[in-house]
């Protein structure tokens, strides 16, 4: 009995608690995906109404073609940082690069109309890609797959090592009374 008390108790709430810190990360892990794959979306959808915009302008002078050009660089640039995020987050590429740069490259102001429409489509496709890789990495199972986080079952079972000895010195043990 005094096995149990002694050894089973504290190790079920280590256990315990890393499973419910596991859980957390995964879950905060799955909400800020979301979030940057929305931010992703948006962006993408930014670019979509500002090239057609451009094109279905009549007067394309040097100036309007340069804010355009400034405008296209610095979406594409936040899609760039959002992509590197989502990489180191989850390790799994969401964007290709070579999509970015076919993002870039077609949508030049110096582009044709035909151009443009290309880069377009190729922005639509990229939201379509987002969304399904999203699903395909956070599925309904996709917990289940990856393998159980030992650095944060550790973290705890530390913490919980020195609290209860530094406790255990400081107020004694509970069978001493």
């Amino acid at each position: 009995m005094e096995l149990i008390k002694g050894y089973l108790a504290p190790f079920l709430t280590i256990l315990g608690w890393g499973i419910v810190l596991y859980n957390a990360d995964r879950i905060a892990l799955r909400n800020e995906s979301r979030s940057s794959i929305d931010g992703c979306i948006k962006k993408l959808e930014e670019l979509i109404t500002l090239t057609q915009e451009f094109m279905h302008e009549a007067d394309k002078t040097s100036s309007k073609k340069y804010q355009y050009e400034g405008k296209v660089a610095a979406l594409t640039s936040s899609l760039e940082t959002k992509k590197a995020y989502l990489l180191k987050r989850t390790h799994k590429e969401f964007i290709v690069a070579d999509t970015l740069v076919s993002l870039r490259t077609k949508l030049n102001p110096n582009e044709s109309n035909a151009v443009m429409e290309e880069g377009i489509e190729v922005a639509m496709d990229l939201m379509e890609s987002l969304e399904e890789t999203f699903c395909n990495r956070f599925s309904a199972k996709w917990y289940q797959f990856v393998p159980y986080w030992i650095r944060i079952t550790l973290l705890v079972a530390v913490w919980c090592l020195i609290y209860f000895s530094i406790g255990g010195y400081f107020i004694g043990s509970p069978s001493d009374r």
